[in-house]
């Protein structure tokens, strides 16, 4: 019975396949037909996963500003998260007396130029014209004073003679003079006296008179030949030393102001008004808008994947931050040694300064696109 259950489902299976073939109007494919016939496999390439790795958020540039020189902060211009521009003035210094020394120097320069103009400029023509005039005077005067010394000279004489007369009178003129009281005697004496003491005096008077004459002709020369080039050498000498001067004020007041050396936000201000700083202490953290992330856990499997300009995605840890895109902008060749294991930096910057979720020193997770 089994036997003809066999055959009797062997005809049926082929019949059907037979009829199937025939309905078709086709014949069975050979082997070499079929393999023909099936489609070949698609091949999926499946993508390297990304470089992971964490860095910490900060600005593109930024700087810990402080002053050149010790002093005390007089006024805090800025806050924290502050937009400066550079060169704007964010601490000031205490400053007693530099500004009144600025003053100073900035008037004896302005009188220094003057009397450089004055020299190259020479005197002017009514000028000359007084000098002349003074010349003219002390001549006359010495001319006084020198007939003044003549008078005095014979009221001398004719004092000497009286008193020779008296005292040295030959017989005759003795016995006629001879009923003249001492006191005629003592008085020529001091006629005498008077008259060399009115002479000296004279004499005192023209030279006096002669020595302004002399300087008024001296002006008066100068006054008519101009200045001289060693008195305009002399006076532009003065007016280099009055600028270098203005410009050591002005560079010891300017050392009390901190400005801003480029277009940037206030990170931090660090001293306190009232406070005594030191030279070279950081007083203010100043930092640029743009923002960069230094990851420093790059290990020596990843490093051969990464380069420059791959883009990158960047995220905060808060659940609600958003991915920011990136690029990397630099990688360092050197590794070093993080608890046995060789790491390298990895330099990444945003590809947009609209970074609102991100501050500096956050920490953030980066997944770099790498080959």
């Amino acid at each position: 019975m089994y036997r003809w259950r066999v055959v009797i489902t062997t005809g049926v299976v082929a019949l059907v396949v037979g009829l199937g073939l025939l309905g078709c109007g086709r014949s069975m494919p050979t082997g070499s037909e079929a393999r023909a016939a099936a489609p070949a496999p698609e091949l999926i390439r499946v993508g390297r996963a990304p470089v992971s790795i964490t860095g910490r958020v900060g600005p593109r540039r930024d700087a810990a500003l402080s002053f050149a020189v010790a002093g005390r902060v007089q006024q805090i211009l800025v806050t924290d998260g502050q937009a400066v521009k550079a060169g704007q003035e964010l601490v000031r210094l205490q400053a007693p007396g530099l500004e009144r020394a600025v003053q100073r120097a900035e008037a004896n320069l302005k009188a220094a130029r003057a009397q450089l103009d004055k020299a190259k400029a020479g005197l002017r023509p009514e000028q000359i014209a007084a000098a002349e005039a003074t010349l003219a005077g002390a001549r006359a005067d010495e001319k006084t004073a020198e007939v003044a010394v003549d008078k005095a000279r014979d009221q001398l004489a004719s004092a000497q003679a009286d008193q020779s007369v008296i005292e040295k009178a030959d017989p005759e003129v003795a016995q006629a003079y001879r009923a003249a009281s001492q006191a005629e005697i003592t008085r020529a004496r001091a006629a005498v006296r008077t008259a060399q003491s009115q002479l000296a005096q004279a004499e005192a008077q023209a030279a006096s008179w002669r020595a302004r004459a002399d300087l008024a002709k001296a002006q008066f020369d100068l006054a008519k030949a101009g200045a001289r080039s060693e008195d305009i050498a002399a006076a532009e000498a003065a007016v280099a030393i009055a600028e270098t001067a203005l410009a050591d004020a002005q560079g010891n007041l300017a050392d009390l102001v901190l400005r801003a050396p480029f277009d940037g936000v206030i990170g931090a201000v660090i001293a306190g008004e009232g406070e005594l700083v030191s030279a070279q202490t950081p007083v203010v953290r100043l930092g640029d808008h743009r923002l960069r992330v230094r990851a420093q856990d790059l290990n020596a499997a990843d490093v051969g994947r990464v380069r420059v300009g791959q883009t990158a995605t960047i995220k905060g840890d808060a659940p609600a931050s958003r991915a920011l895109k990136a690029h990397v902008s630099a990688l360092s060749p050197v590794g070093f040694d993080r608890r046995g294991v060789d790491v390298y930096t990895v330099i990444l910057d945003l590809d947009s300064d609209q970074a609102d979720n991100l501050s500096w020193g956050m920490t953030v997770q980066v997944d770099i696109r790498a080959e």
